[in-house]
């Protein structure tokens, strides 16, 4: 194999897929509750009472846990960037392995990029659940 860090970027980009996936579901989730108690507004249209607070700690939690996901990855990716970004060598011994070695890097570049914005999100939406 020309550039091992081709099957890298691949998983990279599933894991990303996953996380990126499992936020909006879960905002998806919180809306929907959101909207149909009205807290977290001006104007509640429910009782506190009727408010189910064990799920939405339950989805604290969760984002808790995809933020802290996000950040190993992004730091992964940190890595992989940095490690393929400095390989000098026998691998780019032809034009057609220094071009790749570059879309890869580019890859590698840009996933990094999805999931730092994708870690701003989820920790936004941290901050409106803990309101």
């Amino acid at each position: 194999m020309v550039n091992p860090y081709i099957l890298l970027e691949i998983i990279l980009h599933d894991l990303y897929m996953q996380l990126d996936t499992t936020i909006w579901e879960l905002r998806s989730i919180f809306k929907v509750e959101q909207e149909h108690f009205g807290y977290l507004t001006a104007s509640p249209t429910k009782p506190l009472s009727d408010i189910d607070f064990s799920a939405l700690h339950l989805l604290a939690d969760y984002i808790i846990m995809l933020r802290a996901g996000s950040e190993a990855l992004l730091l992964t990716l940190d890595a992989v960037v940095e490690h393929q970004g400095s390989t000098v060598s026998a691998m780019l011994a032809t034009e057609r392995a220094a071009l790749l070695h570059r879309q890869t890097q580019t890859a590698l570049e840009y996933r990094r990029r999805l999931v730092r914005a994708t870690g701003e999100r989820a920790a936004t939406f941290e901050k409106r659940i803990n309101k």
